[in-house]
């Protein structure tokens, strides 16, 4: 009798649970381009350069990771459910994929990847009032008029703002230089001065083709000059950090577009003498713990390792803090996973769709890749 009862006291225990779970489904509108990896998968590869030209092999990275991701979420209140669709280019088989969904209840979409077909998507989403998420384009008029996209992608005009916070405004009197291409309609240059001239902070203009000499007339060496370059013309930014790098009496902080790491015959002792700094939307800290936990756990799983170019780490954060965020009725305030290369803190636009403010701002030192965090409140400012 006892066992009897003890039985039934557990099939009521797992009924119980299984009563109180919560069904939660993802839709995954990812570009595999099946098609072009049944081409790759002939080809001989010499190293992994080689199969990142193959943007299906890219995005099985961001796959792996959202698997990773959907592997290791752990909650006996919480069913996901998964549907996972291929689409690439193809505006039909997207609005087909689509339709054949239209009867499937869904809870979050992430992707398309492009553009085009994210507005179609997006308009679906709308409609149907599903949350929706843009992993990778900068564009912010996906925003309007949807209250239920989420653009992880910060607008560079809020770059001038962090710029100022997290590195100039404890130096009163550095000397900012805005070091252009010369286009007068260039839309990031003018953010910084749209910006500087806001909060009154003085600030130069010299254009590329003033040369070194029209720039050498803007610094200062009783200050630290801050400069702010707009340009990527690979031989000029070779031609110009051996120039500035030989300046000894002269500190200079060069803050510079992120492309500029990716010219591999730039000799790194230019960054790391000119305090090189740029913005990145992605940062991996190979020092922290739980980097290094999901780095052997992916090699484990994959036998190779996760890498920002291949969206590994980005598959995984997307999609790890979405669906706490789908589970807390997408309330940020309760979600406490931290992304390993994201940072995340999404505002509302004009009432319309939510975008992501945070961008990281990346200093080259000491021959490594350190993301500048904000000082206490407290900290003292350089006047001198």
């Amino acid at each position: 009798m006892k066992k009897k009862l003890i039985v039934l006291f557990l099939c009521f225990s797992i009924y119980h649970l299984f009563s109180q779970q919560t069904e939660k489904t993802i839709l995954f509108l990812l570009p595999f381009e099946l098609d072009e990896m049944k081409q790759a998968s002939n080809t001989p590869f010499e190293n992994e350069n080689d199969i990142n030209m193959y943007p299906s092999f890219k995005m099985m990275g961001f796959w792996e990771g959202a698997k990773m991701a959907i592997d290791r979420y752990d909650n006996p209140n919480v069913k996901l459910n998964i549907i996972v669709r291929d689409i690439s280019y193809d505006e039909e088989k997207l609005k087909e994929t689509l339709t054949r969904l239209s009867n499937t209840k869904i809870d979050l979409i992430i992707g398309p990847l492009y553009a085009k077909l994210f507005t179609i998507a997006a308009e679906y989403a709308r409609q149907r009032k599903i949350p929706i998420v843009n992993p990778f384009s900068t564009r912010s008029d996906f925003l309007d008029s949807n209250a239920y996209v989420y653009k992880l992608i910060p607008a560079p005009q809020k770059q001038p703002e962090i710029l100022y916070n997290l590195l100039i405004q404890y130096d009163k009197n550095a000397n900012i230089i805005l070091w252009t291409n010369g286009s007068d309609d260039s839309i990031t240059v003018n953010y910084y001065k749209n910006y500087f001239s806001k909060i009154k902070r003085p600030f130069h203009t010299v254009k590329l083709s003033q040369g070194i000499p029209g720039l050498n007339t803007k610094l200062n060496k009783n200050a630290n000059n801050i400069i702010l370059a707009f340009y990527e013309n690979n031989a000029r930014i070779i031609s110009n950090l051996q120039t500035l790098s030989l300046k000894s009496d002269t500190n200079i902080t060069i803050i510079a577009p992120e492309s500029w790491l990716q010219y591999q015959n730039i000799d790194f002792l230019f960054f790391e003498s000119l305090h090189l700094h740029f913005f990145s939307n992605f940062y991996i800290n190979r020092q922290d713990e739980k980097t290094e936990l999901f780095k052997m756990d992916y090699i484990e799983q994959y036998q190779s390792p996760p890498t920002l170019e291949r969206f590994s780490y980005q598959g995984y954060d997307i999609t790890r803090y979405f669906i706490e965020l789908m589970v807390q009725n997408f309330d940020s305030s309760k979600v406490k996973f931290e992304p390993l290369s994201f940072d995340f803190d999404f505002v509302r636009v004009n009432g319309n769709g939510y975008e992501n403010t945070k961008s990281r701002l990346i200093s080259f030192r000491n021959y490594e890749l350190i993301e500048i965090q904000p000082l206490p409140q407290n900290a003292p400012l350089n006047n001198d």
